[in-house]
């Protein structure tokens, strides 16, 4: 669904003509956003009856071109998911258990961007990126704010990623980005890493503002 109301939002913004080029000194404020519902049934376990995984995150952001074509930018990233599992049997006082688990994480980092021109005002961008975190894991989002020992656990961690996508300017100083992180490489606890190919839950729709410095 996400996916098909990125390529509504791409094709409705084809009906405007701009001509945009990014120069060396522009400043480009942007904020991306994804979100992602799922349900799974289980009818054939007396364990688990169903599982709904919920995530949001809003990543914004600050760039500066120093060529036409690279840009290098700072941002912090902030998620949140919450699982809910149903048992598929009743306890010993007849209530069918629901357990709720939450994860809130906590990113800031840094990324260099390269812009190849597709079109007059559409660009290919490939980025590289280093970010330093924190991951929260708890019982609910209620538990991150009590920060109770027996429920709330935290650590750090480091993320190396390569991100590819589409970025279209449908006005001089207004742009829409569609990125998914081709590669992730990540460092949760120094102890080991997690490979990632092209995950689907890292697709996000961003809106980016122009700020353009003075002709030279």
């Amino acid at each position: 669904m996400k996916l098909n109301f990125a390529i509504a939002l791409l094709l409705f913004s084809f009906s405007f003509k701009v001509n945009a080029q990014p120069k060396s000194g522009d400043f480009l404020l942007g904020g991306g956003f994804s979100a992602n519902q799922n349900k799974d049934y289980y009818p054939d376990t007396s364990y688990l009856s169903s599982q709904t995984y919920f995530f949001a995150s809003f990543k914004p952001q600050l760039g500066i071109f120093i060529t036409k074509h690279i840009a290098i930018s700072g941002f912090t990233n902030i998620f949140y998911s919450q699982i809910i599992s149903k048992q598929g049997i009743e306890n010993s006082n007849g209530v069918t258990e629901t357990n709720k688990s939450g994860r809130f994480v906590l990113r800031w980092g840094g990324s260099v961007s390269h812009y190849k021109p597709i079109h007059e005002n559409i660009f290919w961008v490939n980025k590289l990126i280093f970010d330093r975190g924190y991951m929260s894991d708890g019982i609910g989002f209620a538990s991150f704010i009590s920060k109770n020992d027996k429920t709330f656990e935290k650590y750090y961690f480091s993320t190396y990623t390569l991100q590819t996508g589409i970025q279209y300017f449908f006005k001089p100083h207004l742009s829409l980005s569609f990125d998914i992180n081709a590669l992730s490489l990540i460092n949760p606890k120094k102890t080991y890493f997690s490979l990632s190919l092209l995950d689907k839950y890292s697709f996000s729709i961003g809106l980016n503002f122009l700020i353009q410095s003075k002709d030279e």
